[in-house]
């Protein structure tokens, strides 16, 4: 999605955001995520102004049409940004 950006979420060590194509990075140390099952959402409050969501629903990049397991949207204090994610391992 546009502009570039992308999360990494190390289970039990760290939450990183990574955004403008790579220049910014942010590390937050790793929190426990809310689940709602019924919902198929589970969310990472990470402080005030910072989460993360992720939905359990397919999904499929508006720019490439490669299909992911599910939305992700990251919102911060200066944006949300929105795209498709899956799990690495």
């Amino acid at each position: 999605q546009e502009p570039g950006w992308l999360l990494e979420i190390i289970n039990g060590e760290e939450i990183l955001i990574v955004t403008n194509y790579g220049q910014d990075k942010k590390s937050h140390a790793y929190v426990e995520p809310q689940e709602d099952k019924a919902a198929r959402k589970t969310v990472f409050q990470i402080d005030t102004h910072t989460s993360v969501l992720i939905e359990g629903e397919p999904c499929q990049d508006s720019m490439s049409g490669e299909s992911f397991e599910g939305p992700v949207t990251v919102t911060t204090l200066e944006q949300t940004l929105k795209g498709c994610g899956r799990a690495l391992f």
